[in-house]
């Protein structure tokens, strides 16, 4: 028994001794006797004086932090009662006021009988790790509040192509809830982007645009992104690749500016001084024309009615009669009108534009449809402007049945899009592909006395509106025909807002 007394002893001090010699924060509970024992570096790490610490439960919790110290004790209380071990972590108050971060991870030992016995455990300071969490919190606040509050749209978008994450400028500028921007891909077909001419660009090109800039970054790439409300925000691109420290692809974050204000601007300088051009030099061909008719026809008297000459000014007069058309078409194109928009009727505008054509359509033997979508909501456009484009569809589909046939007038709205919605289709001869693929290039047409700028003019003051003229024809089999469509964006967006139409 002396001998096993004696070798406890030796062992006892063995163990202080390299409790106390160890540079690891070394602490143990003797539950029976309620002292602490704590090495050097525990005493450090907790803010102590290993010469004056007595080892009591009082200067041990003494030296927590008062915020901590229930958290603590309910700790030692479940690994006494329930014998489950804890690493919590806490804050200690030095001598000199800093607070200190430091985690504990214990042991339970008990006797033969099953008796608690000693908590040992091993201390070690995270003042450090807890600094760079909070830096690192703060930074991502920072963040937070900047990704929240910038003007520019930002989309963080995953190497498959799928976004993620989206800011509320980038809400404002698409004219999408955030909801429904996060989780898609930026290339489905629900996107529609635009080029710096307004033409569509494919989805399989869209598909490389922050691909790209994954592997090349983009700057300041300019696109037409269409809305649902159908109004086009023009935005400059911008795509940074995000790569860890392999250089492998982890994403794109693709960045956006709303440059819709300075782009209309632009453009409708570009149309006013195109126009001003173009009218400047239709009125220069125009007067000559006046000139050479004049004399042609002076000629043309002077000859015998049997003179074979006459077939030759007879010819040279149709021809000028042709090019004064296509200068009065480019005089009336060329012509620069801002648009006075106004919330009206477009089943109103409709009807006005069926009267100027009730007489040519019964002499034809044209029956027309009406088929108005029920109380339709009240367009934001230019009247007079979009008189002359339905004026001219009409007249299009009439001259497209000379023999008679059936002139359908339909109006409708897609409410997924948010457009209104006019159809007018002849059953006529209709367009064959290869003109069809021309049909909006001013100067092609199939009219001998066409000037093949109408539809370019109807494009452009639809266009002009936020909208798209479309077109679908078949010119074999028995449903040829044509029908050409207006898509005009429900509302307007400098003034958001829309009524309803009954009338």
């Amino acid at each position: 028994r002396k001998q096993a007394e004696e070798a406890l002893r030796t062992n006892k001090a063995k163990l202080d001794l390299a409790l106390r010699s160890s540079q690891m924060g070394v602490w143990s509970w003797e539950i029976p006797e309620g002292k602490r024992i704590l090495n050097d570096q525990a005493c450090y790490l907790l803010g102590l004086d290993p010469a004056t610490f007595g080892g009591t439960a009082e200067e041990f919790f003494a030296a927590v932090h008062p915020d901590d110290r229930e958290k603590v004790k309910a700790a030692l209380t479940q690994t006494i009662e329930r014998d489950e071990p804890y690493e919590p972590e806490y804050r200690v108050v030095w001598p000199n006021g800093s607070i200190h971060h430091i985690c504990v991870r214990s042991s339970f030992l008990r006797d033969q009988l099953g008796q608690p016995l000693r908590i040992n455990g091993i201390i070690w300071d995270i003042t450090e790790w807890k600094r760079a969490e909070e830096a690192l919190r703060e930074s991502e606040e920072r963040y937070r509040s900047l990704f929240e509050t910038m003007t520019e749209g930002i989309v963080l978008i995953t190497p498959d192509d799928q976004i993620i994450q989206a800011n509320p400028a980038a809400e404002r500028i698409l004219g999408l809830k955030r909801s429904k921007i996060e989780g898609r891909r930026y290339d489905g077909p629900e996107w529609e982007f635009l080029r710096p001419d307004g033409t569509p660009i494919p989805l399989e090109e869209t598909a490389g645009i922050f691909t790209m800039g994954g592997i090349h970054p983009l700057k300041d790439v300019v696109l037409g992104a269409k809305r649902p409300d159908g109004f086009v925000s023009w935005i400059t691109v911008n795509a940074t690749p995000l790569q860890d420290q392999a250089g492998e692809l982890k994403g794109v974050v693709g960045t956006f500016r709303d440059i819709t204000e300075r782009e209309q601007l632009r453009r409708e300088m570009a149309r006013k001084i195109t126009g001003e051009l173009t009218a400047g030099i239709a009125h220069q061909i125009r007067n000559p024309l006046f000139v050479i008719s004049l004399s042609v026809q002076s000629i043309e008297k002077k000859l015998p009615i049997t003179d074979p000459q006459r077939r030759l000014t007879r010819a040279i007069l149709d021809k000028v009669r042709k090019l004064d058309t296509v200068t009065a078409d480019l005089v009336h194109l060329g012509k620069y009108h801002r648009l006075h928009i106004a919330n009206a009727s477009l089943r109103r505008c409709l009807e006005q534009a069926l009267i100027l054509v009730r007489a040519p359509a019964k002499a034809q033997r044209v029956k027309v449809v009406r088929r108005y979508y029920p109380d339709l909501p009240r367009a934001w456009i230019d009247v007079e402007a979009m008189d002359e484009v339905f004026a001219n569809l009409l007249t299009n589909a009439l001259e497209a049945m000379p023999a008679g046939g059936l002139l359908t007038v339909e109006t409708d709205l897609d409410q997924e899009r948010k457009e209104l919605l006019v159809r007018i289709r002849d059953n006529g001869c209709g367009i064959s592909k290869a003109a069809g693929e021309n049909i909006f290039i001013p100067f092609s047409t199939t009219k001998e006395s066409g000037s093949g700028l109408g539809l370019v003019f109807c494009q452009r003051i639809v266009e002009e509106h936020g909208g798209r003229l479309t077109f679908q024809s078949k010119a074999e089999g028995e449903d040829h025909g044509t029908t050409f469509q207006i898509a005009l964006p429900l509302s307007w967006p400098a003034l958001g807002r829309q009524s309803g139409e009954n009338g």
